[in-house]
């Protein structure tokens, strides 16, 4: 290294003063232009990022906390869930199914109907209703499912699955889980 740095002296002091000038002025540029885009420049574009991921955390948090505003609003105009347990103490999963597919499908297009239960990890049992059916048309799944959502009980669809038959594009054979909580 001292002798590079020997070598490079040498080299300079074989020019004249106006080019030693020079060789000098464009030394220290590069060696500015070196800094700032190594040390400098870096800096400021991270800086800018910070400035932008925290600009987009404070529209976040607003955004969060409407939301939030909402599910308390929400919350104090729902039932809770002990107001519907309390009113559906005599609630059978399995029969409400069989009324509502008895209600929109053919009776002849319903192949089996499963029910099942399960324990959660809070303690409540979660039941289950399999459901399939064969070559039910368009409009009576969607009065089934209808039926379920409009019927006001604690019942949500886990699964649905519809294929279309091949021999009657306007038929489906139906697979549909159902689902509900029961106090423990």
């Amino acid at each position: 290294m001292n002798q590079l740095l020997q070598q490079l002296l040498g080299l300079l002091a074989r020019l004249n003063p106006r080019e030693q000038r020079l060789v000098i002025a464009f030394a220290a540029l590069l060696v500015l232009a070196v800094a700032y885009l190594a040390v400098v420049e870096p800096l400021v574009i991270g800086r800018q990022r910070l400035h932008a991921s925290i600009e987009k955390l404070r529209e976040d948090i607003g955004h969060m906390q409407r939301l939030s505003n909402r599910i308390a609003v929400l919350e104090t105009t729902l039932p809770g869930k002990s107001d519907v347990a309390d009113s559906d103490a005599d609630f059978s999963l399995f029969s409400f199914i069989d009324k509502v597919t008895a209600a929109s499908v053919e009776a002849d297009s319903i192949e089996s109907m499963n029910p099942s239960r399960r324990k959660t990890a809070d303690g409540s049992d979660e039941v289950y209703v399999e459901i399939k059916l064969s070559r039910v048309s368009l409009r009576a799944v969607v009065a089934l499912l209808r039926g379920i959502e409009e019927s006001g009980r604690p019942v949500s669809i886990r699964q649905l699955e519809m294929r279309r038959k091949y021999d009657d594009k306007t038929r489906f054979d139906l697979t549909l889980v159902a689902a509900t909580l029961e106090p423990a």
